[in-house]
């Protein structure tokens, strides 16, 4: 009887995570549409819940969590390069959500905007950001060609690769991508690994959704303290 116990509270842990992975891309598909997370994405999903835009409060004179408020300009110039960069900047703070629950939500910021003919959606939480970008003529029903993705991402964000080649490669962009596909700079990472990250770089992913392409960033400077998280291997852990 001793013996079996570990497996039975294994089995119910495993079961309690599929379950919380579950709900938690409910939550995420009834914003932005029938996306598929699995088991080391949802270590990403935890750290920053979004919420529908029914959801968030004009900003007013109320104090806002400081994590929520600090270092935003230092972060768009760390993740964004290029014209990007200086547009993403500008893209004024208009609302807010406060969290209500630890476990399933996030203080957030929302940041709306435009860069020319396209919208500019960012929810920021203390941890994380997860931009919204809407091209002009913006149809995931009918396909997005995976070759405008790796364009979004080689010319805007600032990743390591020196080729467009190389970010498709690692990303595994090509062909046509469809609503609700995900692609991540690593796809081998365990959930294990994406709790370790040391640099921002380490993990990020951009999915086709129904309001337009979405990447996800932490925020994790390798060698640096910021925003009171502690930047080495337990940066994720001894943050909260």
């Amino acid at each position: 009887m001793a013996q079996s116990q570990p497996k039975e509270d294994a089995a119910q842990e495993q079961q309690r995570r599929e379950q919380a992975i579950h709900e938690a891309t409910l939550r995420w598909q009834a914003i932005f549409g029938p996306v598929h997370f699995d088991d080391p994405i949802f270590e990403c999903m935890i750290y920053l819940h979004p919420k529908p835009m029914s959801d968030f409060l004009p900003l007013d004179d109320r104090k806002l969590p400081r994590p929520l408020i600090s270092g935003h300009t230092m972060w768009m110039e760390l993740f964004f390069k290029g014209p990007f960069q200086g547009a993403v900047s500008k893209v004024p703070a208009t609302r807010y959500y406060l969290k209500r629950n630890d476990k399933t939500e996030s203080d957030l910021l929302l940041y709306e905007g435009r860069d020319g003919d396209e919208e500019i959606r960012m929810m920021e939480s203390g941890i994380a950001c997860l931009l919204t970008i809407r091209p002009k003529d913006y149809q995931p029903e009918k396909g997005v060609d995976a070759e405008s993705i790796s364009r979004i991402m080689f010319d805007r964000v600032r990743l390591t690769y020196p080729t467009i080649e190389k970010l498709n490669e690692a990303f595994k962009l090509q062909g046509t991508a469809h609503l609700g596909d995900l692609f991540i700079s690593n796809p081998k990472l365990t959930r294990k690994q994406i709790g370790l990250i040391r640099g921002w770089t380490d993990c990020v992913f951009v999915f086709v959704g129904k309001d337009g392409l979405s990447i996800f960033l932490f925020k994790a400077q390798a060698g640096r303290a910021a925003m009171g998280l502690p930047y080495d291997f337990d940066w994720l852990k001894k943050s909260f």
